[in-house]
């Protein structure tokens, strides 16, 4: 008797139903559930390998193809134009090339050796060790000899107490990891614990894994450094807290001397680890005084020393297979590292398109936020590099143009990751009884009182998740409207191409909904109303209180400025604005949130006062002026209601060929 083979079922039923348990009608491109509750369906069934029989989902077709082809099947998400894996002569047939060489050392230390470089012999690959790594050989009880061991050993004086090292380190893991997730936890808290084993032990000789590897020492005060600096004055003197014996500017200072101190020991600039490089940019990162220049030399910098350690290229070294998903995680946080800097300073990226197709995107858990919100992040950097890129060389041949195969080409990429962070959103719990983002009772949580929420763990709604869902809309809503500045004229222009004054089509078409809608004549107002929409949410997330372990980072952020800065212009040049009270509002909302009072806000960069003082300016001739809130301190009316976020008009519109003007000659930027 022979009985059929059974193979796993692709998932045909969408992602909300799948997580809410319920039967799905599988309509298309929308179930009857998520339109009766208000959500985005998306639908991830994944493909069948024909070899195995196996039902691959988009993580793992990413992971066994290469990140510039897509999977059979499979939507491709990343906005950038496929290119063959291999070189390839006149005649088709491939020219192998002799691999990069990757020379791996003690002390975590990872070098790679480009198939470029003067002293690379095809075959005779271990020489590079010599030419990199001259050094004599010591015994394995004894740290690496490039690193400082009494310069370490001087450093350790000035830890904190274990209490405050782990308010420090749990401030750390709940306001800076789910921007920063750099840190592998489970590897920081084994290397955590065996460090304070051997600390309360009193052992002269250290543990074992700390002098094969003595570079932990830097990370380790890098978690301490940033978890000081994101906690408030407040919660750092409150009664219950094990920080308030210690004088909280003092010991901010000091943490931040030992963490410039253990990488000088280490000598990071020569000898790169990965415990280094993050340290690094947690340091840098919370150093308030520093200048866009310093930024950009930092940002170049950096991505040097990851691409000598070969984060920019996959390596299938049996030794780096622990760590490979880290490495992918620290490159792309670079690569979104290094596109801030450049929106934030109008520099060139130091990273062009196509050197962001030699690593995978990283994978992430059904149900972790953060990583999800850090895929989304990750590939809009992509698509902003793309169109950085794009303008930076192609356009600088004919600065005032722009072909309309370029611009149907970003949109496409628009679209591809509107597509991306719709799947990421649905895949994060939502409260079922939220008020704008949250329900009202935990509006006013905290750390203190609703700890477990902030916990990334559990398909249980959290804080951390709504954070996540939150920041992915604005993500999507960013590249919009970066994309759709670019092609803005002077305000002033009368030219027929001058975007400010110009008009698109009255009707588009909406493949979501299969229906015609009218949408408004002027192209500048979906920008101001999308200015408002993200300049609203942005408030209600520093409205809550529950969301302060992350005012840090809205301080700091380049997307509040831009949204107050287009509404500031827009109403300058736009009389009789029926949303002009709301946009005051808003702005003023803004302007009072970044005045400096509230403590949880730390010292803001230099380079965001000058733009709020700049966006002051504006107000002013504006007429938007702080004693608006004096005379009026109840909000406007509108719709509260977070679903508006997943307004598909508004979006689609924004990603309009037509609005764009895809209709005749190339546009004139």
């Amino acid at each position: 008797m022979s009985y059929a083979v059974k193979r796993p079922r692709l998932a045909l039923s969408c992602v909300v139903c799948r997580r809410r348990k319920v039967k799905c009608g599988k309509e298309q491109p929308q179930c009857r559930n998520c339109e009766r509750l208000g959500e985005i369906c998306g639908y991830d069934a994944g493909v069948r390998d024909t070899d195995t029989g196996r039902v691959l989902r988009v993580e793992e077709t990413r992971e066994n193809h290469p990140p510039s082809v897509a999977a059979s099947g499979e939507p491709t998400f990343k906005g950038h134009e496929k290119s063959p894996a291999q070189p390839t002569s006149n005649r088709g047939k491939p020219i192998y090339l002799a691999p990069d060489y990757l020379t791996l050392q003690r002390g975590a230390r990872v070098r790679h050796v480009s198939r470029t470089f003067w002293g690379f012999v095809n075959g005779q690959e271990r020489l590079n060790d010599a030419f990199f790594y001259y050094e004599k050989p010591i015994l394995d009880d004894l740290p690496p000899p490039h690193i400082s061991a009494v310069s370490l050993a001087r450093v350790l004086f000035f830890l904190p107490a274990k209490p405050a090292a782990d308010a420090l380190v749990q401030s750390f893991f709940f306001s800076v990891y789910p921007i920063h997730p750099l840190v592998d936890t489970s590897t920081f808290q084994i290397e955590y614990e065996v460090f304070w084993a051997w600390a309360r032990a009193g052992s002269l000789q250290p543990p074992a894994r700390l002098v094969s590897d003595p570079t932990f020492t830097c990370l380790f005060f890098a978690v301490f450094y940033a978890g000081a600096s994101v906690i408030s004055s407040s919660t750092w003197t409150d009664d219950s807290s094990a920080l308030k014996d210690l004088d909280r500017e003092a010991t901010i200072n000091q943490l931040k001397a030992a963490c410039s101190d253990t990488l000088s020991a280490c000598r990071h600039s020569e000898h790169p680890t990965l415990n280094t490089l993050v340290a690094s940019i947690l340091v840098h990162e919370f150093s308030k005084k520093r200048s866009l220049n310093e930024d950009a030399l930092f940002i170049a910098s950096t991505i040097r020393l990851a691409q000598s350690m070969g984060l920019h290229r996959e390596n299938d070294v049996p030794d780096l297979a622990p760590t490979r998903e880290q490495r992918r995680q620290i490159w792309w946080h670079i690569v979104w590292l290094d596109v801030q800097s450049s929106l934030a300073s109008g520099l060139p990226t130091c990273l062009g398109n196509s050197a962001l197709d030699g690593v995978h995107m990283i994978s992430a858990p059904e149900d972790c936020a953060v990583k999800n919100l850090a895929i989304g992040r990750y590939e809009a950097a992509r698509v902003l590099n793309k169109l950085m890129s794009l303008l930076q060389t192609d356009a600088s041949c004919n600065a005032d143009q722009m072909s309309q195969e370029k611009l149907i080409e970003l949109l496409g990429a628009a679209k591809s990751l509107s597509h991306l962070i719709d799947i990421l959103i649905v895949k994060i719990p939502i409260f079922e009884d939220a008020e704008d983002i949250l329900p009202g009772y935990l509006r006013e949580a905290s750390l203190k009182t609703h700890l477990a929420l902030y916990q990334d763990k559990g398909k249980a709604p959290t804080l951390i998740g709504a954070w996540a869902k939150t920041s992915l809309w604005l993500v999507k809503f960013e590249v919009a409207i970066m994309l759709r500045k670019l092609l803005l004229g002077p305000p002033d222009s009368v030219s027929s191409h001058g975007p400010w004054n110009r008009y698109a089509l009255s009707h588009i078409r909406l493949s979501v909904f299969e229906m015609i809608v009218e949408v408004p004549n002027n192209f500048t107002d979906r920008i101001f109303q999308l200015s408002l929409l993200y300049l609203r949410t942005y408030l209600s997330l520093w409205k809550a209180s529950a969301f302060e372990p992350y005012a840090w980072f809205l301080a700091e952020y380049y997307g509040p400025q831009q949204c107050a800065l287009l509404i500031l212009v827009y109403l300058i040049h736009h009389q009789g604005v029926e949303d002009e009270p709301r946009a005051r509002y808003y702005v003023g909302s803004y302007l009072e949130f970044m005045s400096g009072r509230d403590p949880a806000i730390p010292n803001k960069k230099p380079q965001t006062q000058m733009a709020v003082n700049v966006i002051r300016d504006l107000c002013r001739q504006a007429g938007t002026r702080m004693s608006y809130f004096e005379d009026n301190p109840v909000e406007p009316q509108y719709r509260s209601d977070f679903r508006e976020l997943q307004d598909t008009d508004l979006w689609d519109s924004v990603t309009s060929d037509s609005e764009c003007g895809l209709h005749g000659a190339d546009l004139h930027l």
